[in-house]
């Protein structure tokens, strides 16, 4: 069976092809004929003029098609000069290997649709490295990137319904961000241009984005060759938002893969989540496996709200764990923020459980996380080593003798001032405030 790309460009033959939209990959050669072959090269979705499709963040994008499934497997075939580029993997052990086991090098961004899985069966044996042969300019582009299915930027809602719905059509079941209240909604009928959603979303005229959901990655690593924590590599992360994942309008989707050693740094605004960056418009998403990554703005995760993460080891100028996470479940582990929150910072309605995180300054747990429930062990802070300056939480709890400053539990004031600073052992596992 052969396969080609819209232009009648071959993309394979054999192993890279197992059904309709569902592709095993073995080797650099057929991971190449999917995701492109240099930077800007050919790959599944170009169009007639061999121009991406979808955004253009600094460089070429391969789309993934939706309902698409990639196998990756241990890849095989590198002495016949099919693995031809690009660093090492993690612990730089030569010839782009990683515990003893090449990688696959990729090349290009890669844009994400609806109902895409990557599923590798060993993080440990089958890894993705970005490649850092690259100008830095092409090399901090490497990265996946979500926009939309579609946006209209002059929708009308009123009551249940949004009208004038004219520059893409959703179906039943979709999800939709609403730009008025930076809410999500789930289609529950379209007539013509009238779409009806399950609750009402506030009133106004405005952008309605379709969102992309159900993405799965598991079962292989993704190393951004960053340098981080001496795992090698030399991608600067100039420019760039996200290490890793730049997923704006992302939903219902689980990135379980193993994401480590990715680095962003600022230019301009830009530098914000070391792993993954959701600029606020990103739904329920669970990545469980983030390791060693690092940004000015946010080692591990930027908003991203509805999700569950955990982190570890992420390392940030200002926060070190996740910061902008809404109506989340964060675990944080040995993370670090050389400004406020070593754990978590601006993290509302969230459940946060910090373990070993520091600050330099405020809040080794958690900083400005309100109406949450905090658990802070062995962490460390100029000022409020569990939590500072998160008000009307449900419970707050730490190590016994470590402090909470400038925090409200129940409508009680902790920590007002260095004279009655409560020690943790002030408050038991209900989050009860005790005298």
């Amino acid at each position: 069976m052969e396969i080609t790309n819209k232009d009648g460009k071959f993309l394979g033959s054999g192993g890279v092809v197992e059904g309709d939209r569902v592709y095993k990959v073995t080797t650099q050669t057929e991971f190449e004929e999917l995701f492109g072959d240099s930077y800007g090269g050919y790959y599944f979705n170009n169009d007639s003029s061999g121009s991406p499709s979808g955004i253009t963040n600094g460089g070429d994008v391969c789309k993934i098609p939706e309902n698409t499934t990639i196998i990756l497997n241990p890849i095989q075939g590198t002495v016949d000069n099919s693995l031809t580029s690009g660093g090492a993997g993690i612990g730089d052990n030569g010839s782009n290997v990683y515990n003893g086991r090449p990688a696959y090098v990729l090349k290009n961004a890669i844009e994400l649709s609806d109902n895409v899985t990557i599923k590798g069966f060993n993080e440990a044996d089958i890894v993705v490295i970005k490649d850092d042969s690259l100008s830095a300019a092409q090399e901090d582009s490497i990265r996946f990137y979500n926009t939309h299915n579609g946006q209209d930027t002059s929708v009308t809602a009123s009551g249940s319904t949004f009208t004038n719905v004219g520059d893409f059509t959703p179906n039943k079941g979709d999800l939709l961000h609403w730009a008025v209240d930076n809410s999500f909604y789930t289609v529950t009928n379209v007539v013509s241009t009238t779409v009806t959603v399950d609750r009402t979303p506030t009133a106004g005229t405005n952008t309605l984005s379709k969102m992309v959901t159900n993405v799965k990655m598991d079962g292989w690593s993704f190393d951004g060759r960053g340098g981080v924590h001496g795992l090698g590599g030399g991608v600067s992360g100039d420019d760039k938002d996200g290490g890793a994942f730049n997923i704006p309008y992302l939903g219902e989707s689980k990135l379980n893969l193993k994401i480590i050693n990715h680095k962003v740094v600022e230019v301009g605004s830009n530098g914000r989540g070391g792993a993954i960056y959701g600029n606020n418009t990103c739904y329920d998403i669970t990545a469980l496996n983030i390791y060693d990554c690092y940004a000015i703005y946010t080692g591990g995760v930027y908003g991203c709200d509805y999700s569950n993460f955990v982190i570890t080891r992420c390392v940030s100028d200002t926060s070190g764990g996740a910061e902008f996470c809404d109506f989340s479940t964060i675990k944080v582990i040995n993370c670090i923020g050389y400004s406020n929150g070593g754990g978590a910072h601006k993290c509302d309605y969230s459940e946060i459980k910090a373990i070993n995180c520091s600050a330099n300054s405020n809040g080794g747990g958690a900083y400005l996380c309100d109406y949450s429930k905090i658990i802070a062990i062995n962490c460390s802070a100029s000022s409020g080593i569990i939590a500072h300056s998160c008000d009307n939480c449900e419970s707050i709890w730490g190590t016994s003798g470590d402090t909470i400053v400038s925090c409200t539990l129940g409508g009680v004031r902790l920590g007002q001032g260095v004279a009655d600073t409560v020690t943790s052992n002030q408050v038991n596992t209900n989050g009860n405030y005790v005298d």
